[in-house]
């Protein structure tokens, strides 16, 4: 029932021990409100060793803590970003593709422009202009052309997500919809490596799309440098390490048109 043939890497059908659960982002981590100002009113009151003194240090011990909860909370919500439903693009296809690279979800500035990879700093096309020609300097149209007749798909796998500002990392699980996989590859029967564009976008699939696809053929794949700004390696090397993930587990050069 594998799933994956590649030299690099095989992922099981077994859910990443990451600890995720549905309510988590792909960064949640569990912030601990401050303790209660121990010059609180109750530790300032002369003591009172009667049940009325009891009583007062506990009543202002409880509003102390309810206050200092109430600010914690205004501080961590002061600039936080309300999570925003995010819809993807179509696939970049073409009947005869042998390569499919795969992202997690267009950024507010691809959103913006309709465009993949829209970010100036991203490194994407700069990459495939290196490789394939599809230079960030030619119109957009253009590139995916590029794309197409070297015989590169271009999606995303989500379809669908709510995301608390542009970073992938602040994804919520539990609204992802992936897109529709299983009818891509019943279409795109030449389709034989997938590309991932950083850690994120492979997790994804593995969780969200792989546990659908167990009669899928065997296809090999590469998780690559996420070509994002935020991933802050030189984009040389990102150059070199996507050229080498271009390359199938035997070494072919599964790009038509191009040789190595």
């Amino acid at each position: 029932m594998g799933f994956w043939a590649d030299g690099d890497a095989s992922i099981g059908l077994k859910l990443p021990a990451d600890g995720l659960t549905s309510r988590d982002t792909l960064d949640s981590i569990a912030d601990e409100p401050p303790k209660p100002n121990p010059q609180s009113k109750a530790a300032l009151r002369p003591f009172d060793a009667g049940v009325r003194g009891g009583v007062y240090r506990f009543a202002a011990a409880v509003a102390d803590a309810g206050v200092c909860a109430r600010a914690w909370a205004a501080v961590k919500n002061r600039n936080r970003v309300c999570p925003m439903k995010s819809i993807g693009f179509d696939a970049v296809e073409t009947s005869d593709a042998r390569v499919l690279i795969l992202g997690t979800l267009p950024g507010a500035k691809s959103l913006e422009q309709g465009e993949y990879y829209a970010h100036p700093q991203n490194s994407f096309w700069w990459i495939m202009g290196n490789l394939v020609g599809a230079s960030p300097d030619l119109p957009y149209a253009d590139r995916l052309d590029r794309l197409r007749k070297s015989g590169i798909a271009l999606w995303d796998v989500c379809r669908t997500a709510e995301r608390a500002g542009s970073s992938d990392v602040k994804i919520l699980m539990e609204t992802v919809e992936t897109n529709d996989f299983r009818s891509f590859f019943a279409r795109h029967t030449h389709v034989e490596h997938i590309c991932f564009n950083g850690q994120l976008a492979e997790k994804l699939f593995q969780r969200k799309v792989m546990p659908f696809l167990e009669y899928l053929r065997p296809i090999s794949h590469r998780v690559l440098d996420s070509t994002s700004p935020l991933h802050t390696i030189r984009r040389e090397l990102k150059l070199l390490r996507w050229r080498d993930g271009l390359f199938a587990s035997d070494g072919t050069w599964k790009l038509t048109g191009v040789s190595k």
